[in-house]
């Protein structure tokens, strides 16, 4: 999926509000995971995406339903 995609589809969401404000190009794949924020715990959503990605930066959004669950992220 695509950044602009992702606007397109979810444009009243607190991550594709990020994304719109960004410097990220429109044409620029992300992945989009949830989870917390935890760039050191194998075990998170996060890590593992990260370490799909071949830039490694992310963009939070917001909460997920309960705020326990964490939060979403876009990665590039």
């Amino acid at each position: 999926m695509t950044k602009q995609e992702y606007i397109k589809a979810h444009g009243r969401s607190m991550l594709a509000a990020n994304l719109a404000e960004n410097d990220w190009p429109d044409d620029q794949v992300i992945e989009i995971t949830y989870g917390l924020d935890t760039l050191n715990d194998k075990r998170s959503n996060l890590y593992k995406a990260l370490e799909r990605s071949k830039i490694g930066e992310y963009i939070r959004g917001g909460h997920r339903q309960r705020g326990t669950e964490g939060w979403f992220f876009a990665v590039r």
